[in-house]
């Protein structure tokens, strides 16, 4: 391929919310177009806001393609967004087809492996099975990610944890998968923020102790576990509030659900918030309870807001949480051990004060936005010098 010529990528994604919204965008917005000539195919049905995005990479002079691409399984509209995709990438003559997440993941693949493109790669951002592993679903999306892997000729995950767990369900073979980890910019959220001006919106007392969570209302976020282990806190900290940040369709009965517990005057539902970096310097701790995961932007931002974490034990998650040194992971769906964790935190003061310096430690010398764009960069470039059998 001549030098001069841009490589031609098209991006392809349904889940335009939360974390794959926030890796897409850091994406398009740091790609150097010199070298890249970049579209993206999605679908507009999740995330109003994500209109903002697609401004600003139109501003960017990408391609942008609207495909019909829903989450769940539907024959007919799968096939019908199929065909748009396929029909985008056989006009666009792409040499890399990037399909990312499940449903555009698979669809994206199949349509870029049916128009012979050169290279076409798949990021899962975690697996649809993870959710019920050992279910019959759960073993039917297993096939579905092993047949569908045979029209990629890369697996690029977001963890360690991630390829492991492709490779050990039998997806891909360890040769042909990349890890090229997320990242943020941690001096975005290391200058403080007005603390106090975030409390008293939340009406949040300002020398009270503030557990944070900062998650979209989904399944997978773990709500039901947070919810369990608050209570359990109240108990042995009855001063303590929380803040939760995010929406999602969860949302109405999570509130339900702390409306019954009797938790509205200790509960401060914040909703969704474009950038929570304010949010995050108004906690003291900061809570993630996944039931599984890819590796969690929120968990990073945390830790570049100077926050001591308590987890469970997601893939990702454990990549960035040190057990005993920025703080504790406790086992996935365990409200009692959440819990008790949080207490530990705010009874003793240098112990958060040591977890907060050493995450801000672990994000400082994480690979920033910059150097995460070279990686990709250079893993483009590379899939059209080697051979990809």
């Amino acid at each position: 391929m001549a030098s001069t010529r841009r490589i031609r990528i098209l991006q392809v994604l349904e889940a335009t919310t939360g974390g794959t919204r926030k890796h897409l965008r850091l994406l398009l917005t740091n790609l150097d177009l010199s070298r890249f000539s970049v579209a993206l195919a999605y679908s507009n049905g999740r995330d109003p806001c994500f209109a903002n995005d697609l401004r600003e990479f139109a501003r960017r002079g990408i391609e942008l393609h609207e495909a019909p691409i829903v989450r769940p399984i539907r024959p007919g509209r799968d096939l019908a967004a199929l065909w748009r995709i396929f029909r985008i990438v056989r006009r666009g003559n792409y040499d890399i087809v990037h399909a990312h997440s499940s449903k555009a993941g698979c669809l994206g693949r199949i349509a870029g492996w049916l128009a012979g493109t050169p290279a076409v790669v798949y990021s899962p951002h975690s697996f649809a099975f993870q959710e019920n592993p050992h279910s019959f679903t759960g073993t039917c999306y297993r096939w579905i990610e092993r047949a569908a892997a045979r029209c990629h000729h890369r697996l690029l995950c977001v963890s360690e944890g991630e390829r492991r767990i492709a490779v050990e369900s039998g997806i891909e073979r360890e040769a042909r998968t990349c890890v090229i980890p997320n990242a943020i910019d941690a001096s975005e959220y290391a200058s403080p923020r007005d603390k106090r001006r975030t409390r008293r919106a939340w009406n949040l007392p300002e020398e009270t102790p503030v557990v944070g969570v900062v998650a979209q209302f989904r399944r997978q976020k773990g709500y039901d576990c947070f919810l369990g282990a608050v209570p359990r806190i109240l108990r042995e900290r009855p001063e303590t509030r929380f803040l939760v940040v995010g929406d999602g369709s969860l949302f109405p009965a999570v509130k339900k659900e702390i409306q019954s517990l009797g938790l509205e005057s200790r509960i401060a539902l914040a909703g969704y918030q474009e950038d929570p970096t304010a949010f995050y310097h108004a906690m003291d701790v900061f809570v993630m309870c996944s039931l599984w995961e890819g590796m969690p932007y929120t968990v990073l931002e945390a830790m570049a807001s100077g926050l001591p974490i308590v987890a469970t034990d997601a893939t990702g998650t454990n990549e960035l949480v040190r057990h005993g040194r920025n703080g504790f992971l406790a086992p996935v769906g365990d409200r009692e051990a959440v819990a008790g964790r949080v207490v530990e935190l705010l009874r003793d003061t240098p112990l958060r004060e040591r977890f907060a310096r050493e995450s801000r430690a672990i994000s400082r010398a994480l690979p920033g936005v910059r150097q995460w764009i070279r990686r990709y960069e250079s893993f483009y470039a590379g899939l059209l010098e080697t051979d990809r059998t």
